[in-house]
């Protein structure tokens, strides 16, 4: 029998222990044991329904769990809600700031869709640990518009609980009879909650958003748990205690009589399918909107008396996106009296207080470099990147609205991923890096 690993007896172990330590991030190559590609595995091999009922089986230890459910955007199920339901920010268009590129010039704005950012309370919600699906009844609840799934085709099976979808509905798993009951929450559960980018990006604004609309201290939060420590720490940084936080274990379902939530500011694909490029429309929120919430956060938060003015954000080369030259350029930097820091070594608080009291940063496109957005206007920024800069002008004007002075060093792509081009490799040439160090 295929799924015979899959079933509850001796052989089901080896499964359930292969997903419990598989790395979940969601472009990790086969090699890597990703969740996702453990799923692929078995989708090849049978039909949606039976996977889900077996994964089910694996992991949560019941039977029959797969359901096919209608699939539904978050804005129509949020749009009628009874409760409460406040626009944040109106759908239409804005403009963004192409970035200063060295030795190029800075390229005409660009006009891009703007979609609403809306924040709602939603009745009697099931939410699930590492999944940013909302199911109610027996509908699941996705926080996309129609005209974004016309632009970038996206796979939502990375999300755990999903196996198969179509435009009208969805294959999924997870228990929720049982399910303990919360009166009310935030939620900022997601299947991309891990990665730091999407934490400062897309999880934390949701929170700041909250916050800026007024919503009342003491609603308990709903993280992932197991999630890294710096995340942790930044979110108790940014709550100073207003608000209870709770870990919901991964594949875990919790029923929220009142669910609050917020859309994403800007549409963050979970999984566009390979090689879907990631442009700037729909993707960039308004700038001087996201600033603000920043802006209105960096005086709560804590900082500490170490540091210095020259900051070099380095990045592992193990990660995609690799600067092949890596040591090289950390030579470079390091000559001319920038600390080396791979910020993922050091506790939150400590990577704030780096940030705040640099007057030059320095480092590779990645997502340390979000922390930026705490940096203290006048700070002058360095990007070094491969020449595929489609969303890079997202976090670019971002920063420039909150006052750093922003600057791109393009490299030479030496490896191409046809998948995602943004994980590409490259090479930035030293000469260029010392003439602006120098300058």
């Amino acid at each position: 029998m295929i799924f015979e690993a899959l079933m509850i007896d001796s052989k089901s172990t080896e499964i359930r222990e292969r997903i419990a330590t598989s790395n979940i991030y969601p472009y990790a190559p086969a090699a890597a044991g990703g969740f996702f590609n453990i799923k692929l595995e078995y989708l090849e091999k049978d039909a949606a329904l039976g996977v889900a009922d077996r994964f089910g089986e694996a992991l949560l230890g019941q039977p029959n769990l797969g359901r096919t459910m209608a699939l539904r955007s978050l804005y129509e199920q949020a749009s009628a809600s009874e409760t409460f339901f406040q626009q944040v920010w109106p759908r239409g268009s804005h403009t963004v700031r192409m970035p200063l590129v060295w030795g190029v010039g800075r390229q005409p704005d660009v006009r891009v869709p703007q979609r609403q950012i809306f924040c709602a309370t939603l009745s009697d919600a099931l939410v699930t640990g590492r999944s940013g699906m909302i199911r109610i009844g027996n509908s699941v609840v996705v926080d996309y518009f129609d005209d974004e799934l016309k632009d970038w085709p996206v796979d939502f099976r990375f999300d755990p609980i999903i196996f198969a979808h179509t435009d009208d509905e969805a294959v999924v798993v997870g228990a929720g009879d049982d399910a303990p009951e919360i009166s009310e929450a935030i939620s900022l559960l997601g299947c991309t909650s891990f990665a730091f980018g999407h934490w400062i990006s897309e999880y934390i604004p949701k929170y700041l958003i909250f916050k800026k609309i007024g919503a009342p201290d003491g609603i308990p939060i709903l993280i992932d748990a197991d999630l890294p420590p710096q995340q942790r720490e930044a979110m108790a940084s940014y709550t100073q205690g207003r608000h209870p936080i709770i870990e919901v274990a991964g594949f875990s379902s919790v029923r929220v009589h009142k669910l609050w939530v917020v859309s994403t500011l800007g549409f963050v694909p979970i999984l566009p399918k390979p090689g879907t490029p990631i442009g700037l429309n729909h993707i960039s929120p308004p700038a001087d909107f996201v600033a603000d919430l920043f802006r209105d956060i960096a005086g709560t938060l804590p900082t500490i008396p170490f540091g210095g003015s020259r900051l070099y954000l380095a990045r592992k080369p193990s990660l995609h996106r690799r600067l092949i030259n890596h040591e090289e350029i950390t030579d470079i930097c390091k000559s001319r009296g920038f600390e080396i820091v791979y910020p993922e070594e050091h506790s939150f608080e400590r990577q704030l207080s780096l940030i705040r009291i640099a007057d030059y940063i320095v480092g590779p496109d990645g997502s340390a470099l979000l922390m930026a957005v705490h940096a203290r206007p006048g700070t002058k920024l360095l990007i070094m990147n491969h020449p595929f800069l489609e969303n890079l002008p997202t976090l670019t004007h971002i920063l420039e609205e909150i006052g750093l002075d922003v600057q791109i060093l393009e490299g030479e792509c030496t490896r191409y991923d046809p998948s995602y081009r943004k994980f590409s490799d490259y090479r930035i040439e030293p000469t260029s890096l010392t003439a602006i160090l120098d300058s």
